[in-house]
């Protein structure tokens, strides 16, 4: 939903002990193009985040639909939750967080992912290119 903090609620359980990359198809790209998607967009919770370290922690990345971890309607949540996945000082794994994928079409699990980031000086984020492979 727009606006919505995604939380670690019971779908959470669902989610393999040995998964290493984390999908949410929220469907929220429809509106990609426009308003709605960047000024109310969904966000991560920093409750997901720690419980996703401390719960599945063979996790690398979770990769979203929609625009940004950060819920526009939620900053300060926000910065907390890109605390709550990649401070490295925290408890368990670092997640890394892909934001802005289309998923629309993702009907399968891929057998193997690779994830390429385009290393920015100075920055603390990074556009990235995703390879996937399906076995026939």
């Amino acid at each position: 939903k727009a606006g919505e903090l995604i939380e670690p609620g019971t779908w959470a359980s669902n989610i393999p002990t040995d998964c290493q990359l984390l999908l949410l198809r929220t469907g929220f790209e429809k509106f990609r193009g426009e308003e709605t998607y960047w000024a109310r967009n969904p966000g991560l919770s920093a409750k997901l985040g720690e419980w996703l370290r401390r719960e599945r922690p063979s996790l690398r990345a979770i990769g979203t639909d929609f625009i940004s971890a950060t819920s526009f309607l939620h900053r300060a949540e926000g910065r907390e939750a890109h605390r709550a996945f990649l401070d490295p000082s925290r408890e368990g794994r670092p997640v890394m967080i892909i934001e802005d994928i289309s998923l629309k079409d993702l009907n399968s699990r891929p057998d193997e992912v690779i994830i390429m980031p385009i290393r920015v000086r100075g920055s603390d984020g990074a556009p990235v290119a995703i390879l996937a492979r399906w076995k026939n």
